[in-house]
């Protein structure tokens, strides 16, 4: 019994109990040295010192719980923290069953341990329990106000999971069991499709991002953004996508009325700008009889800045027609290298105004699918780009490479580069990194706007890298078309 009881971690015990008040341990095994730092001999005949030990919060409620298990004689069980070392307290556990003995005292037969270390975990848990549900009540909040839900949803199985603001945006009771044929049954008609390719497409590169329309069961209609994530197919069997959705009706309907009053007043700008136009550049020639001098430097400021003001004009009815969907493309085959300096050719005196070199790399170079027009505007743009921002003496490099089934056209600068705070808005509308009105390199804050969408009609994709003051890469990725050419190196000044 005794080889028994020494493996033990805790003490076996017998306590009893006087109706005096006086206790003590008729019998204990060794380890309540372990327990209450004394021997069994030093609590054989009396034990009340022990309890001028136990924790002050728990002394009341240890004396209730032994008070009440000897009136009843119920098996005792109770936690409490004990001063075995004078310093920190240590949790003990214990639970025993009561007798009670001829001269009226109480025997208990029991076992008491130390559980320090599990309400250690136990508290801990309990703390990140109430972090967990201060951070769910503050997302739930956050939710609401910014009327975003969030979702998970099974490709395979069709099973989705919604978060309680979704029913709101979605107009339904939060009694309807949600699922991927219910989502599906909500989308408007035109944009089904749009839905299914951003899904397709979350399949092959794990990212799932589109807006688009959903008709409620009252018959209203609103605009919400999906944004989520898919991990790889080897990692995800279930298909499982795991994202928000957010109402952004209002924001949609502010960018319409938006894009409908710059689109009016584009339209009723250009015809008198068009006359301003006329009438300066008459002045200008002399036809009318020699100007001052003084008044020939007003001219041309007056039709600098009434060029500059019909290139705002012309990118603004651009953007409102790739908005719109309404700007015709026609995508066929093309020559890589022809289309790369037809644009060197076209930028070429501008290049010479600021010293600036423009390169053609054509590795492995292939026919390329996409529209003339609209590709001699992206290049366009992009290379001025480049050639305004780049020092006097430098290169910019316009190289085609052949990429798996895409065509990658990169233009690359050495100029001073796009700074880290600004780089997320650089594809945005009228996003330019100096908003001053003296900016010394113009521009219409469009261009690159007008890139993206164009490369994006054509089924192709545009990105960007910056080191300020080492290299800027504008990568523009376009479907391959034919059979590569050669995959020689080539490299031609321009």
């Amino acid at each position: 019994m005794l080889k028994l009881t020494s493996q033990l971690p805790g003490v076996v015990y017998q306590y009893q109990q006087w109706p005096d008040g006086r206790a003590a341990f008729p019998y204990a095994s060794d380890n309540i040295k372990k327990i209450y730092g004394v021997s069994a001999e030093d609590v054989k005949h009396d034990a009340t010192f022990l309890f001028s030990k136990m924790h002050p919060d728990d002394l009341q409620g240890l004396a209730q719980s032994i008070e009440q298990s000897a009136n009843n004689l119920s098996v005792w069980q109770h936690q409490y923290r004990f001063f075995s070392n004078d310093s920190h307290p240590v949790w003990l556990s214990g639970s025993a069953t009561p007798e009670r003995m001829p001269d009226g005292s109480t025997l208990w037969h029991g076992y008491i341990e130390d559980v320090t270390a599990t309400k250690q975990h136990y508290f801990e848990l309990e703390r990140l329990n109430k972090e967990y549900r201060l951070s769910q009540q503050r997302l739930d909040i956050a939710s609401e106000t910014a009327q975003m839900g969030f979702w998970q949803a099974s490709l395979k199985t069709g099973e989705l999971w919604w978060s309680p603001v979704i029913y709101q945006i979605f107009g339904l009771e939060d009694s309807v069991v949600p699922s991927v044929a219910l989502f599906k049954s909500t989308l408007h008609p035109d944009d089904r499709q749009l839905v299914a390719n951003s899904e397709q497409k979350a399949l092959e590169t794990g990212l799932h991002d589109v807006v688009h329309r959903i008709i409620r069961p009252d018959g209203s209609i609103r605009w919400v953004h999906e944004l989520a994530k898919m991990l790889p197919a080897e990692q995800n069997p279930q298909q499982i996508m795991v994202g928000s959705v957010q109402d952004v009706t209002e924001r949609i309907e502010l960018q319409q009325l938006k894009d409908q009053f710059i689109s009016t007043v584009s339209h009723e700008l250009r015809t008198p700008l068009t006359a301003i136009k006329g009438a300066l550049s008459l002045l200008n020639s002399n036809k009318l009889g020699q100007v001052p001098d003084a008044m020939h430097r007003l001219l041309d400021i007056a039709s600098s800045n009434s060029e500059r003001l019909a290139q705002l004009i012309n990118d603004l009815l651009d953007m409102e027609k790739l908005i719109a969907g309404k700007m015709p493309f026609d995508i066929q085959p093309l020559a890589v290298v022809a289309e790369l300096q037809q644009a060197v050719d076209n930028l070429q005196p501008f290049a010479m105004q600021h010293h600036v070199d423009l390169v053609i790399e054509a590795v492995g170079a292939s026919m390329v699918l996409a529209d003339a027009l609209r590709l001699q505007q992206v290049l366009t743009n992009l290379l001025s780009n480049a050639i305004k921002f780049s020092p006097a003496g430098s290169d910019v490099k316009l190289i085609a490479q052949q990429q798996g089934e895409n065509v990658q056209i990169v233009v690359t600068d050495k100029g001073a580069g796009i700074a880290p705070e600004f780089q997320h808005r650089v594809f945005e509308r009228f996003a330019q990194a100096d908003g001053s009105n003296q900016r010394q390199k113009g521009g219409t804050g469009l261009g690159l706007a007008i890139c993206k969408e164009l490369v994006q009609q054509m089924q192709g994709s545009i990105s960007f890298s910056s080191k300020p003051c080492v290299e800027t890469r504008f990568v523009v990725s376009l479907p391959i078309a034919g059979i590569a050419l050669s995959a020689d190196s080539k490299g031609e000044n321009a």
